[in-house]
């Protein structure tokens, strides 16, 4: 083999050798050589044209391991059909089961009534071998999304605990007087503008009014799918996916409730600068504001979460009640401020106390009680020695079961008496 012939030689044979072969190879093609420094020259050469050889090589290993993705927009309807077509699929082996409950499904329900958006969905597309078939799409996440979708357009989900459901204004519904006294249509105003509701509880996407039906089936779903993943990287896809922090309960209840702009504010009062950081990061003002609000305007009380969490929902906190429950606020500020023993205070503005006591505190407002002589009552009551009040049925009620409405029954009357019996009764 001559030099030249050398100089032409194959990128892929190149590749397959290695550094001792090559110089072997020069030795054997190029007998006129003359020193070691022209060999290595040489072998230089040859080594540097093997590694140029060698990257595009290494650049298509990359792109072969690149995951590829694209992307589909159908409506929810569409969705439901490649579903009972077999176009869309749960068959990879980490899926979870269907786990949704009937409260989850419902929500969808008002989402696709009130036209808020549905997350994407990813999927594994597996590719057939006939020309124009769109293969199928085997979801990585998103089941529990499509599942209930089938269910509700099948009529399988029956809507419970919605408030009045928003309708989007851009949305063709037309309904009749009947429709409107069926559906109990109405009209509210939000910050001035004009907002027209339903109340759908009770009904199935079946019984509802066909133009309801349309734009509910209408609403958009995106689907982020890949070509042929691998077993390995639907699973790396997967814990990605689901790799976030699920809400915490009270984290769920602040966004569902109606009234969360009135909390919020309430929950800004200067009285909880005395919170530590994790404690507001824990939303505990409010918390504390809440069930302020619970204690003071709802009839035998509890606040017990499975409780707490369907009232809030619904629950309005009208600009009355918002102004009693700052002044109550500022009450027991002002009387944080004049408590002496440190113990005292951290038990006057502790959570469970702090609930408990906005009743005593109204009260005390309307019976137009100094903060001098607040501050001395609640400093007696909570100088107890071991336990946090010097009241026996109090402290028991405030150790055990302390959000069950019996303990909040007993917390509240106890404080009562106490009131009365320093106070005395006020008309």
């Amino acid at each position: 083999m001559s030099w030249r012939d050398k100089q032409n030689i194959d990128s892929k044979f190149m590749v397959l050798y290695t550094e001792k072969v090559i110089v072997k190879l020069i030795i054997k093609c190029h007998r006129s050589i003359k020193s070691h420094q022209s060999l290595r020259g040489l072998y230089v050469a040859f080594f540097v044209q093997k590694n140029k050889n060698t990257t595009p090589m290494k650049h298509q290993k990359e792109e072969k391991n690149m995951i590829a993705q694209a992307a589909k927009t159908w409506n929810v309807l569409q969705f439901v059909k490649m579903v009972e077509h077999g176009t869309i699929t749960f068959s990879n082996i980490y899926q979870r089961s269907y786990v949704w409950d009937k409260d989850r499904e419902c929500k969808l329900f008002a989402s696709l009534v009130e036209s808020f958006p549905i997350p994407a969905i990813n999927a594994s597309r597996h590719t057939a071998e006939k020309k124009g078939d769109p293969g199928v799409y085997d979801l990585l996440n998103g089941k529990q999304r499509v599942t209930a979708l089938t269910k509700i357009f099948g009529g399988e989900v029956r809507c419970q605990n919605l408030w009045r459901l928003r309708l989007n204004p851009e949305d063709p519904i037309d309904l009749t007087d009947e429709e409107k006294g069926f559906l109990k249509y109405g009209e509210e105003y939000d910050e001035g503008q004009l907002i027209h509701t339903i109340d759908v509880n009770g009904l199935t996407y079946n019984e509802l009014p066909l133009s309801i039906r349309t734009v509910m089936a209408s609403r958009m779903m995106r689907i982020e799918y890949y070509d042929n993943l691998t077993r390995e990287e639907e699973r790396r896809i997967i814990i990605n996916a689901n790799s976030g922090k699920g809400m915490s309960a009270i984290e769920r209840t602040r966004i569902e409730m109606r009234s969360f702009e009135t909390l919020l504010k309430l929950s800004k009062h200067p009285i909880f600068n005395c919170l530590s950081e994790s404690a507001i990061k824990g939303y505990v003002n409010e918390d504390i504001c809440l069930k302020m609000w619970i204690v003071l305007y709802t009839e035998d009380p509890s606040l017990e979460t499975k409780e707490v969490r369907p009232l809030a929902r619904t629950a309005i906190i009208t600009e009355d009640q918002m102004q009693e429950i700052w002044s109550i606020l500022c009450r027991l500020e002002e009387i944080a401020k004049r408590v002496d023993k440190p113990n005292v205070k951290k038990r006057i503005l502790a959570r469970l106390h702090m609930s408990t006591l906005a009743p005593i505190v109204k009260r005390s407002i309307d019976d137009q009680i100094s903060i001098e002589e607040m501050t001395d009552w609640l400093s007696h009551f909570f100088s107890g020695t071991k336990r946090a009040s010097i009241n026996e049925k109090y402290n028991e009620a405030a150790r055990i079961s302390t959000a069950q409405r019996g303990s909040v029954r007993t917390r509240l009357h106890e404080l009562e008496e106490a009131y009365e019996n320093r106070f005395g009764k006020r008309s």
